[in-house]
């Protein structure tokens, strides 16, 4: 993730245990800047649905949740075709 970005102009925003940072991203959802898209996941993208914001950072979101993951071929076959069928 770029920390140089502002909290408030990244598309996605991962809760954080560091509790001045969710501070602020609990201030910027109550001013209705962001919203909660998925558990523990923001974006401040108000405009487009929560679906096609997840399925456009799908990689950020999985890299995030699981640190050391690692994604092959096969990974982006299945999540193509998935993209395919809807």
């Amino acid at each position: 993730m770029d920390k140089s970005i502002p909290l408030h102009l990244r598309e996605i925003i991962f809760s954080f245990s560091n509790t001045i940072l969710s501070g602020k991203i609990t201030g910027l959802e109550k001013e209705g800047r962001l919203k909660k898209i998925a558990p523990r996941i923001c974006t401040s993208n108000l405009n487009e649905d929560p679906a096609d914001i997840i399925r456009r950072n799908i990689f950020k979101i999985v890299g995030h949740q699981y640190p050391g993951i690692l994604l092959t071929y096969l990974s982006d076959q299945y999540t193509q075709a998935t993209n395919a069928i809807e």
